[in-house]
């Protein structure tokens, strides 16, 4: 368990690499959806695929910060 600073080298109040990751996913996936969204072409799905990117990029920026806020828990100790 000691390990893991040397494994995963942070500086004090960086923001981990997971959390820019999840950024970026919920960015990707929000694109994503939306395309497709708007490659279906009808109303229906254009709302479908602007939801779904609504709750996707919402869940990954949950995550994402839920790690920021333990790695400044972490940085306390």
């Amino acid at each position: 368990m000691d390990m893991i600073p040397e494994r995963f080298p942070r500086g004090p109040g960086q923001v981990p690499r997971a959390t820019v990751a999840c950024y970026a996913v919920a960015v990707l996936t929000a694109v994503v959806a939306v395309a497709v969204g708007l490659f279906e072409g009808d109303g229906r799905s254009v709302a479908t695929g602007i939801l779904a990117a609504i709750v996707s990029a919402t869940a990954w920026v949950a995550i994402g910060t839920g790690l920021a806020l333990l790695a400044q828990i972490a940085d306390r100790r």
